[in-house]
């Protein structure tokens, strides 16, 4: 048995004001033990200390930064604080009482992503945002999550940000740990605060980083604006709810989507209309209808909207027009104006990546199968490794039933009375009268996954055994979905020309 991997997120803001001290790391819980001190400036340092101690292997350490810690005179401002933040970096490790083969692992697996800041800085004021940082430090902690086999602990050290930094740096890494599936492995830590009446040394002393001194001025001159961080909340429970999707439970997504409109930006139009899809996707599977979602369904000749051809197209618009956004945020800054601004944030990008990781693969199962009986092998195996084993003999049946149908049939396009015909002789009964009155029965159509005879129009055949389109009769179909609409309202809505 291998270590336990582990990947430790920190959010930083001014090194040279961090004072030593002897943190004492004492954590104790069901799954999780971890014990160790250490004198030094930074409590992230004694994190990783106690961890590595404790029989982790700690994959990477990322250091979430602000910008603001470098002058913006200086020329490149993104690239000044990232020097600086190594800088400081090496003065902690040298002020700091471990051993020089940890010193340098510490390095090797330390990196920086540096995000705007907010506030007045040097005599500048930094135009960032909650949902600047809350989406530079996503991405950063989702691509080193990537790197890491398996499921690592994720530590998040809230001890050296600063108020807002922290919050939106918290928010992010809940985010990650939640599309990921590792939020019960994630660990939250801060530290008490530096007592009150004590001083010690500065491990960071630089020559010309002092901040400028304090004037004093009237409280109309300090302008604090109070920061909003309901959007990121929106995101975070919107993140909950597409994870919720893989389990076949659209309920959360249904609630959090009304959130949208308040996220409104670019991208808003495609998020909303893949959303829209996947509610519809999903109720199919949870409703025991998926016949429906085959990437050959028509409904007289229109491909039903929601479909896995036509959601999978949807989240990959979104995928695909996220991935070329700046998530970086480089500072562009105005020396008139003593001004540092960044390009807008899109928190659509947060949302795109989620839909990348956690119900991407869902719908691409089901989109990949070209026929039929494959589309319902990939079926069985969704409910299968969700334990739904009724469902899993309801799928094998139709499955079976309709390639004996395909072989019967052969090659070509056939009418709804030749498939009733193949039918009855495949399943060995008679036909008779009753057989249109079935139609419309919505009991007959849930319990054939949604591909009793009873509805379709025509089928496509091709190669003499594939199906590769189920033509639905409109009119059966919506009607049978308004008799559902207690189920399946939303589908009736998608559905609608």
């Amino acid at each position: 048995m291998g270590k336990r991997k582990a990947l430790i997120v920190a959010s930083w803001c001014y090194p040279p004001s961090w004072r030593k001290a002897t943190y004492v790391v004492n954590l104790d819980r069901r799954d999780l033990r971890l014990k160790g001190e250490c004198e030094t400036c930074c409590s992230t340092i004694a994190l990783v200390h106690s961890v590595v101690n404790s029989g982790f292997e700690v994959n990477r350490i990322v250091i979430l930064g602000l910008d603001s810690v470098a002058k913006p005179s200086t020329g490149d401002l993104r690239a000044e604080a990232q020097r600086a933040f190594e800088r400081y970096l090496e003065r902690l490790l040298q002020e700091t009482n471990v051993d020089s083969e940890f010193k340098e692992e510490f390095r090797g697996k330390c990196s920086f992503a540096i995000a705007p800041s907010m506030g007045v800085y040097w005599g500048y004021r930094f135009e960032g945002s909650l949902e600047h940082i809350f989406v530079r430090a996503f991405h950063a902690i989702m691509e080193e999550l990537s790197r890491v086999e398996g499921k690592p602990y994720i530590f998040f050290d809230a001890t050296h940000g600063i108020n807002f930094q922290m919050q939106a740096s918290l928010y992010a890494v809940i985010a990650a740990s939640i599309v990921k599936e590792l939020e019960e492995r994630l660990v939250i830590i801060n530290s008490e605060p530096y007592p009150m009446g004590f001083i010690t040394e500065h491990c960071v002393k630089e020559a010309g980083e002092e901040p400028p001194r304090p004037q004093k001025v009237s409280p109309s001159d300090v302008v604090l604006s109070i920061l909003d961080t309901s959007k990121l909340q929106h995101a975070l429970k919107i993140i909950r709810a597409l994870r919720a999707l893989s389990e076949l439970n659209e309920e959360p997504l249904q609630q959090a989507v009304q959130h949208l409109p308040s996220m409104r930006e670019r991208g808003y139009e495609e998020v909303e209309r893949a959303f829209s899809k996947l509610l519809c996707f999903v109720w199919c599977l949870k409703c025991r209808i998926p016949g429906l979602l085959f990437r050959g369904a028509r409904a007289s000749g229109r491909e039903i909207p929601f479909n896995s051809a036509e959601t999978y197209r949807a989240l990959e618009d979104v995928v695909r027009k996220a991935e070329g956004e700046d998530v970086e945020f480089k500072p562009e800054v105005e020396e008139e104006k003593r001004v540092v601004k960044y390009p807008k944030p899109v928190l659509y990008t947060v949302l795109a990546k989620s839909i990348g990781e956690a119900v991407k693969k869902l719908v691409e199962e089901l989109y990949e199968a070209k026929d039929l009986v494959s589309f319902l092998e990939a079926v069985r195996e969704i409910y299968g490794e969700r334990g739904m084993t009724d469902r899993v003999v309801t799928v094998e049946r139709d499955r079976s039933d309709y390639s004996k149908i395909a072989e019967e049939l052969g090659q070509g396009v056939f009418e709804w009375r030749s498939l009733v015909d193949a039918w009855c002789r495949v399943k060995e009964i008679p036909r008779s009268a009753e057989e249109v009155k079935r139609r419309c029965n919505p009991g007959n159509f849930i319990a054939h996954s949604g591909l009793a005879h009873d509805f379709i129009s025509r089928v496509k055949i091709e190669d003499g055994k594939l199906i590769v389109e189920v033509d639905y009769d409109a009119v059966y179909l919506k009607r049978v979905l308004q008799q559902l609409n207690k189920f399946c309202r939303r589908l009736l809505e998608a559905s609608s020309p």
